[in-house]
């Protein structure tokens, strides 16, 4: 299981995150896509909890397994992304919760990149 003790504290502060954290999240998510020449994408995609390399973060950035304190590149990640992961891990987010057995579907954005 990804979710240390400090993020438990952190998730319970976040499971009332609201939409300005979301964007936050998905800004972050599109500087690092945009860092490594892909294009920005339109929402997080739905993800697996408790999976690093499976969660809407770590998907949408495409880079590997992230979290929890950690990026991909082995920097601390921004307070809002460590809170977004801690309340995702706990069953707090589940409109970002994958239907079991279902692919990403990338948005159009995504798909402009893959061409």
């Amino acid at each position: 299981m990804r979710v240390g003790i400090g993020q438990v504290r952190d998730a319970s502060r976040a499971g009332g995150l609201q939409g300005d954290e979301h964007i936050e999240v998905l800004g972050w998510v599109n500087r690092q896509r945009m860092a490594a020449g892909r294009d920005p994408i339109d929402a997080l995609p739905r993800g697996r909890p408790c999976d690093p390399g499976g969660c809407p973060v770590s998907l949408g950035v495409g880079a590997g397994p992230i979290g929890p304190e950690l990026d991909h590149q082995g920097r601390r990640l921004p307070a809002a992304v460590r809170q977004f992961l801690a309340a995702f891990d706990l069953g707090l987010l589940p409109e970002y919760e994958q239907d079991a057995g279902q692919p990403w579907d990338p948005a159009p954005s995504q798909a402009r990149s893959r061409s």
